[in-house]
């Protein structure tokens, strides 16, 4: 039955975030009740952003103008900070990638929306407290600890300005650097769809290599034997990524499959364009396990075991001997 749930439901918590986005897939809700709630979650997830700056702008800047040398505590703050943006770059970039292309405020509960958007949750005894400890964790980032930092950073950037030459405030930079819409569209629906995210790209020859390639996969059971020659070139031909039918790869082994598209990468992207960071998203949209089911498995972590262990000998030269024959 269409339009079966509506946004009185979420509210009410007749149903869940979870269940509100999968009935969204389903047809069962509309999209401007879906709207609404993606609204909502954005405006919460806003306010939770800027309540946390404001309390860590203060504990910095006390900290900083009771310093000797002010200058210095400033720095230090700043080195700290950006070590840790690096870090998140470069060792956890599935959580940067996210960040910029699929904001976590879709995941926000009815209750949580309730408590950031409807009540001065900043000011409850002990939030700060837990703010604090969120923000100084050492691993597991998510993407509010990366948008805290980034804009943390801004700040802290501009307050040792201000020793020297007082400028403008700068603005919470949420809208315009970790999404990819414009400041007047809702958001969420248009995530949802992932309208903006496209499959790999072949770079050579196409109508020539791709089923090449695919013959020799199938030949070599990497990928299923139910897999079509379509659906394969659909992959590796940007396609809008709500669009794949993805492939069942031949393992549950998501290193194995990772390597796959590592040397299709190369160093210059010469078979398939290279990104400025990893896309995992894209590779678990393209990819399934044997059975169909989604690889969960952490492919930041597939990408470290790679570089510590490397491959079993035997995969690895399968892989090898047929990516050497496009090179």
């Amino acid at each position: 039955m269409a339009n079966k749930y509506t946004y009185q439901d979420w509210v009410n918590s007749t149903i869940t975030t979870e269940e509100a986005y999968q009935y969204f897939e389903k047809g069962l809700i509309i999209d401007s009740d879906m709207l609404l709630i993606s609204k909502d979650q954005e405006s919460a997830y806003l306010r939770k952003i800027k309540g946390t700056l404001n309390f860590l702008k203060k504990g910095h800047l006390t900290v900083c103008k009771s310093s000797f040398v002010q200058e210095d505590a400033f720095n230090n703050y700043i080195y700290e900070i950006q070590e840790e943006l690096d870090l998140i770059n470069e060792e956890n970039d599935e959580i940067a990638f996210e960040t910029l292309n699929s904001p976590e405020f879709g995941k926000l509960s009815r209750d949580e929306v309730e408590k950031y958007l409807y009540t001065d949750w900043e000011t409850i005894p002990g939030a700060a407290k837990g703010i604090l400890e969120s923000y100084n964790k050492a691993e597991g980032f998510t993407q509010f600890d990366y948008i805290i930092r980034a804009n943390l950073l801004l700040w802290l950037k501009w307050q040792l300005k201000q020793l020297i030459d007082p400028n403008n405030e700068p603005s919470l930079d949420y809208v315009s650097r970790f999404n990819n819409i414009g400041d007047n569209k809702p958001l969420g629906v248009e995530f949802l769809n992932m309208d903006k995210q496209v499959s790999y790209k072949w770079q050579n020859k196409p109508k020539t290599e791709l089923p090449e390639l695919y013959q020799l996969l199938l030949a070599n059971k990497l990928i299923h034997a139910d897999s079509t020659l379509e659906q394969f070139i659909s992959i590796f031909s940007a396609k809008p990524l709500k669009s794949i039918n993805p492939v069942r790869w031949h393992d549950d082994n998501a290193s194995e499959l990772l390597y796959f598209i590592q040397q299709l990468e190369g160093s210059d992207g010469s078979l398939i364009e290279k990104g400025e960071r990893a896309n995992y998203q894209r590779l678990k949209k393209c990819f399934v396990k044997p059975d169909g089911e989604d690889f969960t498995e952490n492919f930041r972590q597939a990408k470290q075991n790679l570089k510590s262990y490397g491959l079993a000998p035997a995969k690895q030269q399968i892989i090898d001997n047929i990516i050497k024959q496009f090179y």
